[in-house]
């Protein structure tokens, strides 16, 4: 049966990702809102200058070969007959209603024909980008509001007009220039064909893209999460681990050092008041001799906790003295043989838990296998650290060794809560931070197998 930590650990994981999911959610619709805006004005700016340039081609085409051989002198001179042809040409110019207004005027401002009759011979000055278009072949488009002044017979009309000057050759050499009102409906219409073909065109792209990228994004974020849950395991394990070691380091400290130091606090006062009084006992020479070996000895036991808790540098070289200081500490205890790889050079963090592996495997060793002889081994193969520490002694409990079992065929279940046993469960989680697995076993023939597998790949601790 799963434990409740586990199924917790699973509901935040399940939750972790729909927050992930959701998330995506939410900034792909704001991102796509965004990109549609963008898009439609983009679509408007493209689709307005399409319509401005259809109008001045337009133009430009009815100027040079309807308007343009017309103007001949009799057409100056405003004669019936030629003035009568140019008005049927552009009369059917303008059957459409798509053409609103012509005017045709001479280069000094006289308009020579308009369809407003009252306009004709009127004379007016040429506005900059009248006399630009009358020296240019191209022509000149954009929106008007009919406020010119020789737009005094048009300000009833509502809405905007397309307004284009194009200059022309007339039949009689002389320059002229032509100039069309085109209704805005025709030109609204098409701008709204060309805005809703980009923004379609624009949108279905945009969703190709997010269906695409969808399982790419779920799965970072579905990684990104699970590291930063990583992160969050490993915080919580060296939070505890920091615990299980100061609670080890005041235990030892008061059963160890402190029991020590207050015995010879209360035997040193006594051979110090008998040196003073020169009244000697025959056995103070011995009892000082034992003092001094138990301050020595509480001394390097002092020097012992300290490298615990600050062990040496483990990278490089350093790792293979660091373990053999741990097998020194326990030579009087068991017999310990240790295997390094040659020349095996770890990252500061699988070098801390390969440390921290071997030093709860011979710590327990010491404390509940009662064995003669043990094994320390390191080495690293295709990427991943292999640490084993193996002892003759009594055995694995069945309880311990029952469930190592349960774990190794992928049932999850706690080792029990009994001393000793929380700093290999602890040991355990770190180890499954690092994606790899610790067990504990019962050797063969007889004796205990701790034995852990993790990638190189670990961060700091």
């Amino acid at each position: 049966m799963r434990s409740a930590a586990t199924r917790g650990g699973d509901s935040t994981d399940r939750w972790a990702v729909r927050r992930a999911v959701r998330g995506f959610a939410i900034g792909a619709a704001v991102t796509l809102a965004v990109l549609v805006l963008v898009s439609i004005q983009i679509a408007r700016i493209v689709a307005r200058s399409a319509t401005l340039d259809e109008a001045s081609d337009r133009t430009t085409t009815i100027a040079d070969t309807l308007a343009a051989p017309l103007v001949t002198p009799k057409f100056r001179r405003h004669e019936p007959d030629a003035v009568s042809d140019m008005a049927r040409l552009m009369g059917n110019r303008m059957s459409d209603a798509t053409i609103r207004h012509i005017k045709i005027w001479s280069s000094d401002g006289t308009i020579l024909w308009s369809d407003e009759p009252e306009l004709i011979g009127r004379h007016y000055t040429l506005k900059d980008d009248q006399r630009e278009a009358l020296d240019s072949p191209d022509a000149i488009a954009d929106y008007t509001d009919l406020s010119d002044p020789e737009n005094i017979s048009e300000r009833h009309e509502t809405g905007p007009v397309i307004e284009t000057y194009v200059g022309a050759d007339g039949a009689d050499g002389s320059r002229i220039l032509f100039e069309t009102y085109m209704s805005p409906e025709g030109a609204a219409r098409q701008q709204d064909a060309i805005v809703r073909a980009t923004v379609l065109v624009g949108l279905a792209a945009l969703v190709v893209f997010a269906v695409a990228v969808l399982p790419l994004s779920l799965r970072l974020a579905r990684g990104l999460q699970r590291a930063h849950l990583d992160r969050e395991r490993m915080t919580r394990h060296a939070l505890l681990s920091s615990e299980l070691e100061r609670r080890r380091i005041a235990q030892e400290l008061h059963d160890g050092v402190i029991q020590d130091l207050a015995g010879a606090g209360f035997v040193l006062p006594l051979v110090a008041e008998r040196v003073k009084e020169r009244r000697v006992a025959p056995h103070d020479g011995e009892l000082l001799t034992r003092l001094n070996d138990l301050v020595a000895l509480n001394v390097h036991r002092l020097r012992s906790l300290m490298a615990e808790v600050y062990p040496p540098d483990l990278t490089g070289e350093g790792l293979l003295p660091a373990i053999e200081n741990l097998v020194l500490e326990t030579a009087e205890q068991v017999d310990t043989e240790v295997h390094v790889d040659p020349g095996i050079n770890l990252g500061e963090g699988a070098a801390q838990l390969a440390y921290r592996i071997a030093r709860e495997g011979l710590r327990n060793v010491v404390k509940h296998a009662d064995a003669t002889t043990a094994v320390v081994e390191i080495r690293r193969e295709d990427g991943w650290v292999h640490v084993l520490v193996a002892d003759d002694g009594s055995g694995v409990e069945p309880a311990v060794s029952e469930a190592h079992e349960s774990v190794k065929n992928g049932v999850e279940h706690d080792l029990p809560e009994v001393e000793g046993h929380l700093g290999l469960r602890l040991l355990r989680d770190s180890v499954r931070d690092a994606h790899g697995d610790l067990e504990l076993v019962p050797n063969r023939p007889q004796g205990t197998r701790l034995r852990a597998r993790f990638l190189e790949d670990v961060p700091g601790f």
